[in-house]
């Protein structure tokens, strides 16, 4: 979804030229069945037409290639032709996810004598048409029943591991005279990884499967680091437990191992605070 993104940004203008040059022919024309009929067989692309008037509010159903939205009549447009260039008859919306189709759109605001005239325009099938992507529709659904499928597994063992934790915890408990402090730090390890691959799973179906307009630019660096972080949490908790193993057999030295770990981990840190530091300034320069 990401890269459909990419494709129609990098090649942005002449991509709207062609959609203006498409729709110029017909937005004059009035709206009817003959040629609503007409628009869809000359634009694959397009997934729906409507008009509102000079007060933003939509006045004619929502039409689309094998129906007809009549619930949408009296809706408040405002909010998209708003965002207009007021110099041009002409304006094409950032890409979203349109709530009618569930697919990536784009649509075309037209300004005509009685108000205005909006064309929703079916992004991918828009690329696909130009040659700049190939899409398979059954190719995508085998690659998003995968995605939710590996998403799913791994959320069911990120739960199975938290209950796993607490479960073996609460047994040692029950049985105090063998509880000790190795009994608490597996319980922690095993929850905190459930946490990292629990977030790791909601957030590849979230991407792949569900797919969200506000999550469009680029994959959430907020998911991977949550990740890395639980990740490293569990390390430096289970060198702990190295470390207690290591005292309570009375060692006179840090063992090599343990010596080795923190050392790793110590190193794994540091380039993961220069990650985030990266990606940190990676967003201010986006803002700017």
């Amino acid at each position: 979804m990401q890269s459909i993104i990419k494709i129609y940004k990098e090649n942005k203008n002449w991509i709207e030229k062609f959609i203006i040059n498409s729709i110029d022919k017909f937005a004059e024309q009035t709206i009817n069945d003959v040629n609503i009929k007409e628009w869809f067989e000359i634009l694959d692309c397009l997934d729906a037409v409507y008009e509102s008037d000079k007060n933003y509010i939509q006045r004619t159903p929502l039409y689309t290639r094998h129906s007809e939205i009549t619930e949408r009549i009296g809706k408040n447009l405002n909010q998209i032709v708003e965002l207009r260039d007021k110099t041009s008859p002409y304006f094409i919306t950032e890409p979203y996810i349109s709530s009618e189709t569930k697919r990536l759109t784009v649509t075309v605001i037209v300004e005509n004598e009685n108000g205005y005239r909006f064309f929703d325009i079916n992004l991918s099938e828009l690329l696909s048409c130009l040659n700049l992507i190939y899409e398979n529709e059954k190719f995508t659904l085998f690659m998003k029943a995968s995605y939710l499928f590996m998403g799913s597994a791994i959320l069911f063992f990120a739960i199975f591991s938290v209950f796993f934790g607490i479960g073996n915890f609460l047994y040692d408990l029950y049985n105090f005279n063998n509880f000790n402090i190795e009994k608490i730090f597996k319980p922690v390890i095993a929850v905190t990884l459930g946490l990292a691959f629990f977030d790791l799973g909601k957030a590849i179906i979230l991407h792949e499967v569900f797919v969200r307009s506000d999550v469009l630019e680029i994959f959430e660096a907020k998911s991977f680091i949550t990740f890395l972080t639980s990740i490293i949490i569990a390390l430096f908790i289970e060198t702990l437990l190295f470390f207690f193993k290591a005292s309570l057999s009375g060692f006179t030295h840090v063992p090599l191992y343990v010596a080795l770990l923190i050392i790793a981990l110590s190193f794994l840190l540091f380039v993961f605070s220069y990650l985030i530091k990266n990606l940190e300034l990676l967003g201010n320069k986006k803002n700017e």
